[in-house]
């Protein structure tokens, strides 16, 4: 690829999530620091996706053998990578040559503490594959908290135009429809307002849900005009933790209103 489109193709990346970010800072939970290193960190990632996505091939391809191609793809760029990461977020970079990368994703060792700059190297190998699907117009959707591309579990639902809820991808931020209609538990897949509910405040913008069923409990964007890019959307879901109190007394008290017609309003 052209160096000058790879070039835009990352700002207008970085630009997509630092304008969503600052559209919503009222609902978020992010201070400057915070953003200015997330921002840096897309442009990391995006710098990768930009550099590997173009061999991905999900029909001939699966994640595990595309993870292995992008990661001889990269190279000597993967301890780069990985090193301008530790800068970021601190941690070693000295696990990042390739062949012990592929060895300890294969025996299972990855450590989320000691690997931390591999872990972002990685989750844009994800994410490369993840696009390249919703490129290729290779969608799921079902009820499951799992990420059907990646296993990750996911604690973000955002509510789309005609009332579809999608769960997002911490990962890799591929982005699955679960319901329509009514939010549901993407755990358990319980539906009726007295199981499923959401501590939210008057403007009913972002919520926290809870599954009375099986315990389970999520972050919600309710608010389906919003527009909110995947990578922006469990950073402003997050904003829904300070319902957490609001939620742990409203699940000792019996008979609690939940679902959409039975939302539960929080003033803060």
């Amino acid at each position: 690829m052209d160096p000058i489109v790879r070039s835009q193709r990352v700002r207008k990346r970085v630009a997509e999530l630092a304008t969503a970010i600052s559209a919503y800072k009222s609902l978020h939970m992010l201070d400057l620091p915070d953003i200015g290193r997330i921002k840096e960190l897309e442009r990391l990632q995006g710098e990768i996706i930009e550099e590997i996505k173009h061999i991905a091939d999900p029909e001939s391809c699966d994640l595990d053998c595309f993870v292995v191609k992008a990661l001889q793809e990269l190279g000597d760029s993967l301890e780069e990578y990985c090193q301008k990461a530790a800068r970021l977020i601190g941690g070693r970079s000295d696990s990042c040559e390739q062949g012990s990368v592929i060895s300890t994703l294969r025996d299972g060792s990855l450590d989320p503490e000691s690997h931390a700059p591999l872990l972002v190297v990685l989750q844009a190998v994800l994410r490369a594959y993840s696009e390249s699907l919703e490129e290729r117009g290779i969608v799921w959707s079902g009820i499951t908290h799992l990420c059907p591309v990646c296993g990750v579990p996911s604690e973000t639902m955002v509510k789309r135009r005609g009332a579809e809820y999608y769960m997002v991808c911490h990962m890799c931020f591929y982005q699955w429809r679960i319901a329509r209609g009514v939010p549901v538990c993407p755990r358990c897949g319980a539906t009726s307002p007295l199981d499923v509910g959401i501590i939210t405040d008057k403007s009913r913008r972002i919520g926290l849900a809870h599954c009375q069923r099986c315990g389970y409990v999520w972050r919600a964007i309710l608010d389906e005009h919003m527009k909110i890019p995947p990578t922006a959307a469990p950073l402003i879901a997050l904003g829904a933790e300070r319902f957490r109190p609001a939620l742990e007394e409203a699940r000792n008290v019996s008979g609690m209103d939940g679902g959409e017609e039975g939302f539960k309003e929080e003033n803060s």
